[in-house]
C-alpha cells in the first residue's frame, strides 16, 4: 500500500504543480472523491494526513467519515471499531459547538442523536431485546437515550421555531430562501428528527419499569405519532421507505403498552412488508426488521399466556435461517433463551 500511495501521491503533486488555478483546486478533491467511490479508505486515510483539507470544516467532517468507515468494519477488533466511533461522535460534538451557525449545524444535530441511538447504543438495546440484557444495558441505555432526546427535543424545537419564522416572511423573502434550498431543508429535517426521536423513546422505555408513568405517556406518543400525525404505518413502503420500520415501532411498542391484538397485528404487517419490498438491496437492509418484528411477535404471544401460538411463530421463522451458517448463530442462540422463556413461562401458568 506504501508504494502505491507514493506513486499516486506523486502524481496528484504533479498534476498540482502547474500555474492553472484550476489544477490547483480540482486534483486533490477529484482523488479523494475516487478514493471514496472505490472504497480505498486506506489509502484516503493516508492522503488526508498529507494533504488536510485547508477549510477546518471539511477537514474534520473528512475525518469523521474515515473513523465511522473503521467503525463498520466488521474485521476490525471491537475495541478499535468503538474508539474510531467515540472520535467521530467527538468531532461531531466538537463541530456544533464551535459552529453553531453553520449552514450543516442542523444536519450535525440529526447526526449526533443518530450517533447515539444507532451506534453507540445499539450494543445495550440489542443485549435487552436479543438476549434479556442486564441491568448495566439498561444503565447505559437510558444515559444515551436521555441524552439523545434531548438533541431531538432541541433540534425539533428550532425547527419548529424556524418554520414560524419562515411563516412570517414576505412573499420576497420567502422566495429568496426557497431558492438557497433553506425552506426545503427544514421541511425534510422535522419529520426526520421526529421519527428518530421516537426511537430514541421506544429504546428508553426499555430502560423503564412496567409501573413507570413516564413509560406509558412516551409509548403513547410515539402511537399517536406513527398512526395519527404522520401516518406512516399506512403510507404504503414503496412511497415512504418507511412504513416496514414504522409499523415495527408500533407493533413493538404496543406490546410494551400490553395491547396484544395490535402488537400481533402491526408485527406480523411489518415482517410481511419487509419481506416483498420489491428492491432487492433495500430488501436485504430490512432483515433486522423480520428479526425484531417475530421476535417480538414471539414475546407478545407469550406475555398473553398464548404460548402455543408462540411457539410456532418462533419455529416458522427459525425454519427460515441458514442454521448451518456460522454468521446466523447469535440469532440461533437469541432464539433458543427467546424459546425457553415460552416454556418457562408456560410452566409458571401451569
Amino acid at each position: 500500500m506504501g508504494f502505491i500511495f507514493t506513486i499516486v501521491l506523486t502524481a496528484v503533486v504533479a498534476m498540482s504543480s502547474g500555474t492553472d488555478p484550476e489544477n490547483d483546486r480540482l486534483p486533490g478533491k477529484t482523488f479523494v472523491r475516487g478514493l471514496k467511490q472505490w472504497g480505498l479508505t486506506d489509502l484516503l486515510d493516508q492522503y488526508v494526513k498529507e494533504f488536510p483539507p485547508k477549510d477546518p470544516v471539511e477537514a474534520a467532517l473528512l475525518r469523521r467519515e474515515l473513523r465511522l468507515n473503521l467503525y463498520s468494519d466488521a474485521g476490525v477488533p471491537t475495541s478499535e471499531r468503538m474508539a474510531a466511533l467515540d472520535e467521530a461522535t467527538s468531532i461531531l460534538r466538537d463541530l456544533i459547538q464551535r459552529y453553531p451557525n453553520h449552514e450543516q449545524f442542523l444536519e450535525w444535530k440529526l447526526d449526533l442523536g443518530r450517533d447515539l441511538i444507532e451506534r453507540h447504543a445499539e450494543p445495550y438495546y440489542n443485549n435487552i431485546l436479543f438476549r434479556g440484557g442486564t441491568e448495566g444495558d439498561r444503565q447505559k441505555l437510558a444515559t444515551l437515550t436521555t441524552e439523545a432526546l434531548k438533541v431531538y427535543e432541541e433540534l425539533v424545537g428550532h425547527l419548529n421555531a424556524e418554520i414560524q419564522r419562515i411563516d412570517k416572511l414576505s412573499i420576497e423573502e420567502f422566495e429568496k430562501q426557497s431558492r438557497t434550498g433553506h425552506i426545503e431543508r427544514v421541511e425534510q429535517l422535522l419529520p426526520r428528527a421526529t421519527y428518530f426521536s421516537m426511537w430514541a423513546a421506544y429504546y428508553h422505555c426499555l430502560t423503564l419499569s412496567a409501573d413507570d408513568p413516564e413509560r406509558d405517556r412516551r409509548l403513547n406518543r410515539i402511537i399517536t405519532y406513527l398512526n395519527d400525525e404522520s401516518k406512516l404505518t399506512t403510507i404504503e413502503h414503496e412511497i415512504s421507505h418507511y412504513q416496514a420500520q414504522s409499523l415495527l415501532l408500533a407493533g413493538a411498542t404496543y406490546r410494551l403498552l400490553r395491547s396484544t391484538d395490535r402488537a400481533e397485528e402491526f408485527l406480523a404487517k411489518a415482517s410481511q412488508i419487509a419481506l416483498h419490498v420489491s428492491n432487492y438491496s433495500e430488501r436485504q437492509n430490512l432483515r433486522w426488521v423480520v428479526t425484531l418484528a417475530e421476535m417480538e411477535r414471539v414475546k407478545n404471544l407469550r406475555d398473553a399466556g398464548q404460548f402455543d401460538s408462540a411457539i410456532k411463530v418462533l419455529n416458522q421463522y427459525r425454519g427460515t435461517i441458514a442454521s448451518d451458517s456460522p454468521a446466523e448463530f447469535p440469532l440461533e442462540f437469541a432464539l433458543a433463551l427467546l424459546e425457553g422463556s415460552v416454556y418457562r413461562e408456560q410452566a409458571s401458568a401451569l
